[in-house]
């Protein structure tokens, strides 16, 4: 039996095709008017994206109901309907089949704040009366949490330029408001990105406080709000689109505004990068397609159809265009199983984020700064579940490697050069949308007669993911 053996190893297309992920434009004959400052939600029993209202390309309020069911755009007439209205906020109650509507800023000329409630059945949007609630405002953020069964809801600003800000908690239950004080909390801010991540708790990032924007993580699990610091954080904007990909444990946090300063002040300038949350860390989908760049839209995500979907918006001027996003596999790389250690130590073999279009660089560590060269082997495989027909991991001990295990298919073998305690190999991985979530797995060994009687020692190994981000 080899414990190392050598075959050609390349990532090719096998004529696998696969649905195209990212951003994709939904072209329809009948849409919703160009417009921004609206709100959607998913509405998963009927199976649609409600819209509701915003501010049209003549400047004017709307009160228009529109729903999305994946193919076109309907619109809804209604007896009632809550009276045209902008920078509102929407989520869909799952547990009594409604859309939510709270507060906005309504009338003409100068708009005056609200703090009414609203819900949207399918058929009839009803205005709910309750004693407590949270004051007029524009601008807050508000999401569903199916683990506990409330609309939860935070800050928001007053006036146009949104101040005064506000920091507090509401969470709806579909009768009565409750306002949570809790010590500590995010700062005051509006149009921020908040959505229910499916682990009991509401993520939120962004928003502005009067017009600088934040990119600040916080979670909400009903009783305290937690600060996260991540190693990577998302652009600093506002008034951007949310949704949480529930099929995939994505956090998306798609565009927005952040505060340019001309000679007549400050005003609000497009940005229209797609930031993910992944449950643990920030990254950036820099695939070039994408919608252009705007403020002032909105997102849901489409349950049934796995999409998230985006509408409208503020550029240059209001925008009538439907967009359509899935994630697809995520990059990743982690450790899979322990090293065995030498004379020096156990080696240490490290990479990052397998991305298409990008050289994958691993890096065996071992005796790192001493002035010796040891000679070793990479390989890489396509699993770590079997190996020359047998099941992995393995036990080295009965070849002479007591307390070592090999934990990859030695599918390529790569010979390596530690110099000064380091070497470095880099695999081409082609820009090849169907390659996307292909497993790779890698394991060092370095070769040191004194380590035991087979006189090589093994790294951890990496278990990895090839995606576009």
């Amino acid at each position: 039996m080899k414990l190392w053996r050598g075959t050609g190893f390349a990532l090719c297309v096998l004529g696998v095709t696969t649905a195209q992920s990212g951003w994709i434009q939904r072209t329809t004959p009948v849409a919703p008017s160009a417009r921004g400052f609206h709100a959607v939600a998913y509405d998963a029993s009927r199976g649609v994206t409600v819209l509701f209202g915003g501010q049209d390309n003549s400047w004017a309020l709307v009160g228009d109901t529109w729903e999305w069911d994946g193919v076109a755009w309907t619109q809804r007439s209604t007896a009632t309907a809550p009276s045209p209205r902008a920078v509102h906020t929407m989520a869909y109650d799952m547990a009594r089949s409604r859309v939510v509507l709270f507060g906005g800023a309504a009338g003409f000329g100068s708009w005056t704040d609200n703090d009414e409630t609203w819900e949207w059945d399918g058929v009839t949007w009803m205005q709910m009366q309750p004693t407590i609630r949270p004051s007029a405002r524009r601008g807050a953020s508000m999401t569903y949490d199916p683990t506990r069964g409330v609309c939860v809801l935070f800050g928001g600003g007053v006036t146009g330029s949104g101040t005064f800000v506000l920091d507090d908690t509401w969470e709806w239950n579909g009768s009565t408001w409750t306002q949570f004080t809790p010590a500590v909390r995010p700062p005051a801010r509006w149009s921020s990105y908040l959505a229910a991540v499916g682990t009991g708790r509401v993520l939120l990032t962004g928003g502005g406080a009067g017009f600088a924007e934040l990119n600040d993580t916080w979670t909400w699990d009903g009783a305290a709000w937690q600060q996260l610091f991540p190693s990577v954080l998302p652009t600093a904007r506002r008034l951007g689109g949310t949704a949480f990909d529930s099929q995939r444990g994505l956090f998306v946090a798609w565009s927005g505004a952040v505060t340019s300063f001309g000679p007549f002040g400050p005003y609000s300038s497009p940005e229209g990068s797609t930031w993910i949350w992944d449950g643990g860390n920030w990254r950036q989908d820099t695939r070039l397609l994408a919608p252009p760049a705007r403020y002032a839209t909105a997102a849901a995500f489409d349950a049934n159809r796995g999409r998230v979907v985006a509408f409208g918006g503020f550029g240059t001027l209001p925008m009538q265009d439907t967009w359509e996003y899935e994630g697809g596999p995520l990059a990743t790389c982690s450790s899979s199983g322990p090293g065995c250690p030498g004379t020096l130590g156990v080696p240490s073999l490290a990479g990052p984020l397998p991305l298409l279009g990008t050289n994958w660089t691993l890096q065996v560590s071992y005796g790192v700064g001493l002035p010796i060269i040891h000679a070793g082997a990479l390989a890489i495989g396509w699993s770590d579940q079997v190996w020359s027909g047998g099941p992995l991991p393995f036990d080295l001990s009965a070849l002479g490697m007591p307390g070592c295990t090999l934990h990859v298919s030695t599918d390529f073998v790569q010979a390596i050069y530690l110099n000064g305690g380091n070497a470095f190999f880099a695999l081409p991985l082609p820009a090849t949308p169907s390659l996307a979530g292909i497993r790779l797995f890698t394991q060092a060994l370095v070769l040191e007669p004194a380590a035991n009687p087979f006189g090589a020692t093994i790294s951890n190994a990496l278990a990895a993911s090839t995606g576009p981000y």
